[in-house]
């Protein structure tokens, strides 16, 4: 009696010359406007609204308006009202981008009680399709405006928004968080482009098991990302889609497992390990992330040991490449 049985070779990875790779990698540099901007924003939330009567309207401002939108498309009864257009009451930031384009550059000027007529045209993208890139006229009536009271720059504000006492506490973490970020997004760009070159001048041989096991994967991280958006995984996931699914996920699964093989490998070759202490850390970083919520002590080990060793490979391929 014979009997057979079907074994996945291992997969076969075949390394190029790793270590003289030449790369492009795009650099985010610290740019301190982006620590201003933050603090303007933060005050605009805690801005007091106070009317104003005795002067017109202000980019900056908050317009308290009613408003009517009728056509003046060819073939259509001049002055007639456009349904869904029209309301009271609307709360109108006097900033660019806010509303339709030319709405509130025309606000602005007017003063309280003021109707004015405004001859604008509906964005081609305007989610109505039966009125985008249709002209129309608003009638405007401005019957409140306000105007934002900043807070002051100083330690009660910062004490407000952070558990800084002092602002000058609370700009230097601030400003440190910034350069880590940007630095953060170059490393991340350098190490996108290796993994890029590194598929380019390695091959790997997959065995179709492990491939199947990383589409699984890649869908199931696509499901949890959907469910988080609301969206009714019943409707997506069912045994008729399910085939399509996994084909059309099949260049994803088969990019990252190649990718993550490589490392792997390299790895090997360069003789990286990882001590406990680093595992740890990093394992209570999560942990911290994820306080309240039902942990996989085994999952999250083997997650961080592989993003430790992805990353001190890509230290070692980024040093080498760089002489």
């Amino acid at each position: 009696m014979t009997f057979s049985a079907a074994v996945d070779v291992a997969p076969t990875i075949e390394l190029g010359d790793y270590q003289t790779l030449s790369i492009r990698a795009e650099e985010t540099v610290y740019d301190p406007q982006q620590l201003e901007d933050w603090f303007k924003e933060r005050q605009k939330e805690l801005a007091t609204l106070v009317p104003i009567e005795d002067r017109g309207a202000e980019m900056g401002d908050v317009a308290i308006v009613d408003y009517k939108g009728v056509s003046t498309s060819e073939g259509e009864e001049e002055g007639e009202a456009i349904e869904g257009v029209e309301g009271t009451d609307l709360e109108v930031e006097l900033e660019v981008g806010k509303f339709i384009e030319g709405m509130v550059e025309g606000i602005v000027g007017m003063k309280p009680e003021e109707t004015k007529e405004l001859p604008l045209k509906f964005p081609d993208d305007y989610p109505r399709e039966d009125l985008a890139g249709e002209p129309v006229t608003f009638t405007i009536t401005l019957k409140e405006l306000k105007a934002k009271e900043l807070p002051e720059l100083d330690d009660d504000f910062a004490e407000e928004v952070s558990e800084y006492e002092t602002l000058a506490e609370l700009r230097e973490s601030l400003e440190k968080q910034f350069k880590e970020s940007a630095e953060e997004e170059t490393k991340q760009s350098i190490y996108s482009a290796i993994t890029s070159e590194l598929s380019a001048i390695c091959t790997a041989d997959l065995p179709d098991t492990l491939v199947q096991d990383e589409v699984t994967k890649v869908l199931t991280q696509t499901a949890m990302q959907l469910e988080q958006m609301g969206m009714d995984l019943g409707q997506l996931f069912t045994q008729e889609n399910l085939p399509k699914l996994r084909e059309n996920s099949r260049p994803e699964a088969v990019e990252k497992l190649t990718k993550s093989l490589i490392i792997q490998e390299i790895a090997k070759v360069e003789s990286i390990t990882l001590e406990e202490t680093e595992i740890e850390e990093r394992s209570n970083e999560i942990k911290e992330q994820l306080e309240g919520k039902e942990i996989d002590v085994d999952k999250l080990r083997t997650i961080v040991e592989e993003e430790l060793i992805s990353e001190k490979t890509l230290k070692v391929v980024t040093r080498k490449s760089h002489g």
